[in-house]
């Protein structure tokens, strides 16, 4: 059975074996993924949120009491039994922990295009026209960008510690003399695919066209 006095996100689960455990964190519930959503405050009153549903995460109770029950067995028969007393006099700490590989990529996907708005609206504060043939851009001494995985990989690691509190997340300048980051933030914000209208055989007409701009 399990050491005493280990717990898993406050649910006592000592003495039991881990089928027993499995059942009781099922009905606890205390699934720390499940419905849960992390939410990150950025610039111009602007959020983005993702759910662990999205991400396909999933909290197995089952591998979560199995890393109970492993714990104090990976020694030797003495070194086991030294931790089985520690245990008995000292609670022992456990965390959930995820089961699947968080996708960045799915976090990454939704950020992306909110991050170019805003960056869009900071280009606009700093004076930049988008004309049919031309894009005209008057920038000051620094630049500021949203920085789309930054922000994602705050998400991520809010999942991977269970952090659920909203997350705020601040402009960081960038270096003039990087230019590259700064062309890269302007293009990131203004770029537009070029997109084709065709003929739709379903309505009859026309789908929708759209002008690229890079």
């Amino acid at each position: 059975t399990i050491f005493p006095n280990i717990t898993i996100n406050g649910v006592n689960v000592g003495g039991m074996t881990a089928e027993e455990a499995s059942a009781l964190l099922s009905a606890s519930g205390v699934n720390p993924y499940e419905g849960k959503t992390v939410t990150v405050n950025l610039p111009m009153d602007r959020t983005v949120s993702v759910t662990g549903d999205e991400l396909g995460i999933v909290g197995d109770p089952f591998q979560a009491a199995q890393a109970a029950y492993d714990y104090g067995r990976e020694g030797s028969l003495l070194q086991n039994l030294k931790t089985y007393r520690a245990c008995k006099k000292e609670p022992v700490v456990m965390q959930w922990e995820v089961d699947t590989a968080i996708d960045e990529a799915a976090i990454l996907a939704k950020v992306t295009p909110v991050a170019g708005e805003i960056n869009a609206l900071l280009l606009e504060s700093e004076s930049a026209t988008v004309g049919e043939e031309s894009i005209t851009i008057i920038k000051g001494d620094s630049a500021a960008a949203v920085d789309a995985q930054a922000v994602c990989t705050m998400i991520a690691e809010a999942f991977r510690t269970q952090n659920y509190e909203p997350l705020e997340y601040e402009l960081a300048e960038v270096d003039p003399e990087s230019g590259e980051e700064v062309l890269k933030a302007m293009y990131d914000a203004v770029f537009k695919e070029a997109v084709n209208a065709v003929y739709d055989k379903n309505t009859g007409g026309a789908t929708e066209s759209q002008v690229g701009v890079s």
